[in-house]
């Protein structure tokens, strides 16, 4: 996922930021100037989103809303503006910033999200067969629902 979308809105600065990420070795898949731009750009596609406070179109604590959970988000931002946004899937970054702090910043969401499982959730289906063997455990094996529970996830463990 070294695919990035620097969203600003103006369009110098979009620049500045896209030029750092390409000297640190990043790929930019696009420079966008609204939220539009970006929701086009990230459909279907693992991206990082590192984007300004607000678009012309809307602010970018919105965007991150819409965009697919598996795609996170970086916002640049004053130190005041950044305070403004309480959601927690938005990772923050104060201006101003060096290009060092700012590539490590960088390096350091995407190492983070490459480490996060991507599992989807279970199915209701999968919850209901769970519950239902840990039943059986809980009443032919004289098990604690913890105890049931772990022993399923180690079981899980040792044959994939």
């Amino acid at each position: 996922m070294e695919r990035m979308i620097v969203a600003f809105d103006r369009q110098t600065v979009a620049q500045k930021i896209s030029e750092s990420l390409k000297l640190g070795g990043f790929h930019i898949a696009a420079v966008c100037g609204s939220c539009a731009e970006v929701l086009r750009w990230s459909d279907q596609r693992q991206v990082l989103v590192i984007c300004g406070f607000k678009l012309p179109d809307g602010p970018c604590a919105s965007l991150a809303e819409l965009l697919p959970p598996q795609v996170p988000v970086l916002m640049v931002a004053s130190a005041a503006n950044l305070e403004l946004v309480t959601d927690a899937r938005i990772a923050k970054l104060a201006m101003p910033v060096s290009r060092r702090d700012f590539i490590g910043a960088v390096a350091a969401l995407l190492e983070k999200n490459r480490r996060t499982d991507r599992r989807p959730p279970r199915t209701e289906q999968q919850e209901a067969l769970i519950r239902q063997a840990k039943a059986l455990l809980m009443a032919g094996g004289g098990l604690s629902e913890p105890q049931a529970h772990t022993w399923l996830q180690r079981q899980s463990m040792r044959h994939g």
